[in-house]
């Protein structure tokens, strides 16, 4: 299987055309020459900066639409040093921040991306095309984020219906946007609204965004004869075009939907092939999407080595991508694009506030009159306000010391809690013990008297028949005491099939999917039981916090033993609101979680954050077989 992969992977770097079961696939195979020589040589003769800005604008925007990453970065990253080193192209640093942010987007530093747009959304006097531009790339970044509620923000402010192109944009990202909250009835309708006069002949970008989106349509309400036509013709339009992306995108969900029908080795000619081109052309995103896909793919197929190999890979890109992320800065720069906004909304209401000032100061000198009469009326009903006032806010300081008061019992009743459960497991274990030592002082240790003594005579009358006998009787009852000391779970079932049945049970009656992958399961069912009991105990800590906080559709998790590290990996993932790792990880739950890895030599790391799930690897190192 490796080999085959290594051969598609050759393949798809020479451009070969390859065909199975009669479907058609192609490769980029190579980095295509899209802009024009005649570009280079003028940027080579331009003797200003401004010129030398022009030139590059234009180099940048080909490299957009063709979506080579490296290259919009880097000529985006130029145009940033011409504004930086010349007072006339000040002004203009927003276009170059637009094309770097765009960059990094495709890339998958998403919060990168984020950093560069709105570093530029605080450019001061923003050309109003430029800022259209940038808020649909931020949103469209968003929308990878699956930071839905920060997409629909923006989108909504965003009028753009006098340009067709940014209007085109805008209504793919509102489809996308219904995609991503599984509203696919408002997907639709967008999407027959943004093609509705469209001339299709003529197929751009956008027209192959939503034709993409429509396809991700019949794949949900899984219409595969209808999906898999549209996407191959995305196929081919994209490459005809030079739209990678959009190929990249097309060949995962086509990759998907052979997967589905059983066609494994179609499938794994599309996907492998595409994940060539994302090695090629360093997109970690992509490749991390296509890298997932493959290992499930040869999961289905039983070839658990390779899936088992490409999903360290996954963890690898994973972990690749957020080291590239510069966090505090995106933070810091979404308060400062916030501010702004406030700052700019407060001076409309001055505004605002002082022409209604100028207005009643006009109309003061008539109604002053009136205003007296009134006056006598209003000044009772002041009083009452004043005193209405006083005893809401009597009321609001005694509901804020009842809260405090009840926050209080909380605490001290969890803390009961957990002395009542430190109690009863003392006092199970001490009565265990003592059960145990009646059990060996009573029978075991009378048993051992006798042989003892008859031993010591040896003119004794006894037989070795009847000395025999006793120590058979003696052997059973260890036995007995030590397989007393096993769960009986343990001892009627293989610990995967446990696993197993535990998750069923979940899966049945927690409302969402659980998926369960084991690699090397003979090795891991001789595993040592008191290992065994720690990982079930991990486990359902885990799954425990994802029925319980994490709101997760979808639990992954993969058990397997590495022989080269005589160690177990497990790796849980759930598709849930995530958390911020630094102030929620220290929960009673993690906590416990964090005292088995402790007590097990073994090593955790737990990767999360808001809106992006959960994924939490363990190794259980000193493996012993029993």
């Amino acid at each position: 299987m490796r080999t085959r992969f290594l051969l598609i992977t050759l393949l798809s770097f020479t451009g070969l055309t390859l065909c199975a079961q009669g479907s058609q696939f192609k490769a980029f195979g190579h980095m295509p020459d899209t802009v024009p020589d005649s570009l280079y040589t003028k940027l080579e003769k331009s003797n200003t900066a401004v010129e030398r800005f022009t030139v590059l604008e234009q180099i940048a925007a080909v490299f957009l639409r063709a979506d080579m990453a490296d290259s919009l970065t880097r000529y985006g990253q130029s145009m940033r040093l011409e504004t930086e080193t010349n007072v006339q192209l000040r002004e203009r640093r927003a276009v170059a921040l637009y094309y770097v942010a765009m960059g990094r987007k495709q890339m998958g530093l998403l919060d990168m991306a984020v950093a560069g747009f709105l570093t530029a959304l605080n450019e001061k006097a923003l050309v109003s095309l430029v800022r259209h531009k940038l808020l649909l790339g931020l949103a469209e970044t968003y929308i990878l984020q699956k930071e839905y509620d920060k997409t629909l923000s923006i989108l909504t402010d965003v009028v753009v219906e006098d340009d067709e192109t940014l209007s085109l944009w805008k209504q793919c990202l509102m489809a996308e946007y219904y995609l991503g909250i599984d509203n696919l009835q408002e997907a639709t309708k967008t999407i027959d609204r943004a093609m509705a006069g469209q001339d299709n002949s003529l197929p751009t970008k956008l027209l192959l965004r939503l034709q993409l989106d429509r396809a991700r349509i019949f794949l949900t309400q899984e219409n595969y004869e209808q999906a898999l036509p549209i996407l191959s013709r995305i196929n081919t339009d994209a490459l005809d075009n030079g739209f990678y992306d959009l190929y990249i995108n097309a060949v995962i969900f086509e990759g998907r939907v052979y997967s589905i029908q059983k066609r494994y080795e179609v499938a794994e000619v599309v996907l492998s092939t595409a994940y060539a081109n994302t090695l090629q052309w360093n997109r970690m995103e992509l490749r991390q999407r296509l890298t997932k896909a493959l290992a499930q793919l040869y999961n289905a197929t039983g070839d658990y080595q390779n899936a088992y190999n490409l999903m360290t890979q996954y963890t690898a890109v994973t972990q690749e991508i957020a080291a590239s992320q510069n966090k505090q800065i995106v933070r810091d720069l979404e308060v400062r694009y916030e501010t702004l906004k406030k700052e700019q909304q407060i001076g409309d209401l001055k505004e605002e506030q002082l022409l209604k000032q100028s207005e009643i100061t006009r109309q003061k000198t008539i109604k002053n009159a009136i205003l007296i009469g009134f006056l006598v009326v209003l000044i009772p009903i002041i009083l009452l306000l004043v005193v209405y006032y006083q005893k809401l806010q009597t009321q609001s300081a005694l509901n804020a010391e009842q809260q405090q008061r009840n926050q209080q019992e909380k605490i001290a009743v969890a803390r009961q809690q957990e002395l009542e459960l430190a109690h009863n497991a003392m006092a199970v274990q001490t009565r265990e013990r003592h059960r145990i030592a009646r059990e060996l002082h009573d029978s075991i240790g009378g048993n051992l008297a006798a042989m003892k003594l008859q031993l010591a005579h040896p003119d004794s009358t006894a037989s070795q028949e009847i000395l025999l006998q006793q120590m058979d009787q003696t052997y059973q009852q260890v036995r007995e005491i030590s397989h007393s000391l096993i769960p009986q779970e343990f001892s009627e079932q293989s610990f995967t099939a446990l696993v197993q049945e535990y998750l069923d049970h979940i899966d049945h009656s927690a409302g969402f999917s659980v998926g369960f992958v084991r690699f090397r399961e003979s090795e891991l069912n001789k595993t040592q039981p008191y290992i065994q009991q720690s990982v079930l105990h991990m486990i359902k800590e885990l799954v425990t916090n994802a029925i319980k906080h994490a709101e997760a559709t979808r639990v992954e998790l993969q058990l397997g033993v590495d022989p080269d590290h005589n160690s177990i990996q497990m790796m849980y993932e759930d598709d849930g609101v995530g958390f911020n790792v630094e102030e929620k990880s220290t929960g009673i739950g993690f906590r416990n979680l964090r005292d088995r890895v402790t007590s097990m030599g073994a090593t955790i790391s737990i990767d999360s954050r808001p809106g992006n799930g959960t994924v939490v690897n363990i190794e259980i190192p000193q493996m012993a077989n029993a």
